[in-house]
């Protein structure tokens, strides 16, 4: 059977923790587009080699016949990593405030009720 590329590299996007939006606004073409353009299970080498550029990311390992036209260095390599972390820390911050806001929110309204102000 063959590779659907489109996909395979839409799954690596979202594993890297980048979303379709950002990574349009990097590559300078609409979200539309993209969206199409990985929805084809034959999307360009070309521009899957843009899309490892931009994520940093080299995508030789999952199509014998591509070849990557950038190397990455140790530094991309580190920022990237940091990146991910970041992200991951961001969307674990976000959890805790979100379940804070609710604590808080059952405290007021408890508090509330204990003054008889609501009913």
């Amino acid at each position: 059977m063959e590779q659907h590329r489109g996909k395979i590299v839409k799954d690596i996007i979202q594993k890297q923790g980048y979303t379709i939006s950002k990574l349009a606004e990097k590559l300078n073409i609409p979200r539309s587009t993209l969206h199409k353009k990985l929805n084809h299970p034959h999307i360009s080498y070309d521009l899957i080699n843009k899309i490892g550029q931009c994520i940093f990311y080299d995508f030789t390992p999952h199509f014998s016949d591509f070849q990557s036209t950038h190397q990455f260095s140790i530094q991309e390599k580190k920022k990237v990593v940091l990146e991910q972390k970041y992200r991951e820390l961001l969307e674990k911050y976000k959890t805790l405030l979100e379940l804070t806001v609710k604590v808080a929110d059952t405290n007021h309204i408890q508090i509330m009720r204990d003054k008889k102000i609501l009913e």
